[in-house]
């Protein structure tokens, strides 16, 4: 044998021997399918998810968009919540952590504005002078400080809205799946993309 061709074998062999080992770990590594989970909410199901749930303080929408906040439980079929309602697996389409950073931002921003603007009315006008002109002044910075504060919540909102979803059916995932070319005329990578 030349010395080309040893050299594909023994990159063949390993080619192979690499998609055998990584197929025979990635098919350990996967849970099996519970009988209930539907598609899209394998996660919902898993031991790990339902203990990172139990006892929080969580809003779930279904997938009609109704919406249920409380401490969460889970049972075998359903997630649910301190005030009763009980969604079944089937029918959960977001589970999210409630941030209310709108309010408070709001209530931050009323307060500091507030304070800014009674601070700034004593050094204008004498704190013992009309307490009308303090007051007048306090309500209107406490209004630009709420809005002000409002605004910051919702960009946080914004910029965090991946971090506070903690499971979302809707959104879609992508699959990438790569394995080697070895033949006598090719050598390379083949790689299959999916989107759900």
């Amino acid at each position: 044998m030349t010395r080309h061709a040893v050299s594909l074998r023994r990159t063949m062999t390993l080619s192979l021997a690499i998609g055998l080992i990584a197929s025979s770990i990635a098919a350990a590594q996967t849970p099996p399918a519970s009988p209930n989970a539907g598609a899209g909410n394998e996660l919902v199901w898993s031991a790990a998810f339902a203990q990172s749930v139990t006892g929080r303080h969580l809003i779930i929408t279904t997938k009609d968009g109704l919406r249920y906040e409380g401490v969460i439980n889970v049972s075998r079929t359903a997630l649910e919540t301190s005030k009763g309602a009980a969604v079944p697996f089937g029918q959960i389409g977001r589970i999210e952590k409630p941030t209310y950073r709108m309010r408070k931002g709001a209530w931050l921003g009323a307060a500091a504005g507030v304070a800014i603007g009674m601070g700034t009315a004593c050094v204008i006008w004498d704190c013992s002078e009309g307490p009308e002109g303090i007051l007048a002044l306090g309500a209107v910075y406490g209004g630009i400080g709420a809005g002000a504060g409002a605004a910051i919540g919702a960009a946080l909102n914004h910029a965090r809205r991946n971090d506070d979803i903690l499971y979302d059916y809707y959104r879609r995932t992508t699959t990438i799946a790569v394995a080697p070319i070895v033949s006598p005329t090719r050598k390379g990578v083949a790689m299959k993309v999916t989107w759900r």
